[in-house]
């Protein structure tokens, strides 16, 4: 079955809470309302960021990614194999080891 199909109940229950959360913020990712995308701004972070993405996310992520990679001067991406969009909670101990890095 999909990795949802073994998530515990409760988990499951909280992540539908949050929905309302993630609708709200659409008009901030897309239309920039925070001024992340302002030119120059990520260009000028001199901080370490690891970018962590299934190998089989969304066309849309690895764009995002590519996109992020060219701005950001410090950053890096990590790939796990046969992981999707949630890998964060489908390869929990994979992600936290790229997270130490």
């Amino acid at each position: 079955g999909a990795p949802w199909d073994g998530l515990p109940a409760r988990f499951k229950d909280g992540l539908a809470a949050q929905m309302p959360l993630i609708i709200a913020q659409g008009r901030g990712i897309g239309a920039d309302t925070g001024g992340v995308f302002t030119p120059g701004r990520l260009e000028a972070l001199d901080i370490p960021v690891t970018l962590i993405r299934g190998a089989v996310a969304e066309p849309s992520v690895v764009a995002i990614h590519r996109v992020l990679l060219g701005l950001l001067p410090n950053a890096r991406e990590e790939v796990i194999a046969g992981a999707g969009h949630m890998s964060p909670m489908t390869h929990t101990a994979e992600v936290a080891a790229l997270s130490q890095l």
